[in-house]
């Protein structure tokens, strides 16, 4: 799920880190249905800075990606040759992200806002029905990458043109 066009990456962390200064937190917009159904299109993020240490898998974090800044939730950690790296999915969404660099975090989603009503997602139900949303995200990502590298493996052998 994208933040609003609007936001300018370079300015995410400062922004926040200056709204933690004032104990404030950022309310972003979201747009898009990756996270569907815990965010709706049109509700607002309550974002706090973070950092990756700080962040435990299930938790929804606001991240930088390749088409701009992100609302998806943690699913796991995952090795690269550079280290360490977070995993982040859409719950919505079939395919993992691109692994996120410490530099790509910007914060942890705290609370969203939808028909003027504001849900937390911390406190213990919130953590728990974020790890399991982040298992079941989880499974379903690795179950559609196998499923995918399975058919193009049997379409080389087979000597079929790839999709």
């Amino acid at each position: 799920m994208n933040a609003d066009s609007r936001y300018c990456p370079e300015l995410l962390v400062p922004l926040l880190a200056d709204l933690a200064a004032q104990a404030r937190v950022g309310e972003i917009p979201v747009r898009g249905t990756s996270m569907f159904p815990s965010l709706l299109h049109g509700d607002k993020a309550w974002v706090v800075p973070t950092t990756a240490e700080e962040v435990r898998i299930g938790d929804v974090v606001l991240r930088l990606g390749e088409t701009g800044p992100m609302v998806h939730r943690v699913v796991g950690w995952w090795w690269t040759r550079h280290g360490w790296r977070m995993l982040t999915k859409g719950d919505g969404a079939r395919w993992f992200d691109p692994p996120v660099h410490p530099d790509q975090l910007v914060g942890r989603v705290v609370a969203l806002v939808r028909d003027d009503q504001v849900q937390q997602l911390e406190g213990m139900r919130a953590r728990v029905c974020g790890r399991i949303r982040a298992a079941t995200s989880f499974t379903v990502g690795a179950w559609w990458e196998v499923w995918v590298r399975g058919r193009r493996t049997v379409r080389r052998w087979l000597g079929s043109p790839e999709d």
